[in-house]
């Protein structure tokens, strides 16, 4: 696995955490509105199996959400590790940006006041130094 495949893993896990928590968020909101509407009915119907259903959802990603979580921050952490022995402060930047705070390559050219040419270049080179790092970590 290279170096820009690793990071990227991890920048995959992380977006997949945020669309996750949209989900849920989505699901916690129907179970709400679920319980409210079975709340308000006197003859038992169908609907409090949905909201059961509902209920046992959020559980069921919750959890799963959890162990992403988990496994992401132990990546992010050794990740970090070898980020921080990059040499270059603007190279560490740009790793970082991109690939723990999911920005876009337009969102990092924004935050470091840089054209994203420029950006895409110390991208370039940053994988190169974090290739170097890494391999002598594996």
């Amino acid at each position: 696995m290279t170096a820009k495949e690793y990071l990227q893993n991890i920048r995959d896990l992380h977006l997949d955490i945020i669309a996750k928590e949209k989900d849920l968020a989505e699901l916690k909101q129907q179970a709400e509105s679920l319980q409210n509407t079975a709340l308000t009915e006197r003859v038992q119907s169908s609907k409090s199996n949905s909201s059961n259903q509902t209920i046992d959802e959020v559980i069921d990603i919750e959890n799963l959400l959890n162990e992403k979580k988990t496994m992401c921050n132990k990546l992010i952490m050794s990740t970090y590790k070898i980020i921080i022995q990059i040499s270059e402060e603007k190279y560490r930047r740009v790793l970082i940006e991109y690939y723990f705070n999911c920005r876009t390559w337009s969102g990092v050219s924004d935050v470091m006041h840089l054209n994203k040419r420029w950006v895409f270049r110390l991208h370039g080179r940053a994988l190169q130094e974090f290739e170097k790092i890494f391999k002598l970590a594996t």
